[in-house]
């Protein structure tokens, strides 16, 4: 049979909706087995990240060598002792009320910081 010619126009339609239906569970499997992929790749990158200081700055500054690329944005770099530092009561980073970095509280604790090194030396 090379040319089946439907005249029932219902027909038609039940028929593309089966076939786009059966057209989106398989796209919905093939998305649902490229997470299940990407979830495994990034626990094996975390392990590897966890286990090598490194590692850690090398994807760092890779972040910030594809932030610096694109246009239109501000960077701000931000010293990875604040970061190490963070469990020390010297050097914990003040929050907003809604969770993001005070902007202002940061650049304060780091002039100070710096201001601290200076007297002491380093």
């Amino acid at each position: 049979i090379k040319n089946i010619a439907l005249t029932n126009e219902s027909m038609v339609r039940a028929m593309a909706k089966e076939a786009e239906a059966s057209r989106e569970r398989k796209a919905a499997m093939i998305r649902a087995d490229g997470e299940y992929r990407s979830a495994i790749k990034l626990s094996q990158a975390a392990k590897v990240l966890a286990d090598n200081d490194t590692a850690v700055e090398l994807r760092r500054l890779q972040t910030l060598e594809r932030i610096a690329k694109e246009r239109n944005n501000t960077t701000l770099l931000v010293p990875m002792q604040v970061f190490n530092n963070a469990d020390s009561t010297q050097s914990t980073v003040a929050t907003g009320e809604d969770g993001y970095i005070d902007l202002d509280a940061l650049e304060a604790q780091l002039l100070s910081e710096d201001k601290e090194q200076i007297e002491l030396g380093y």
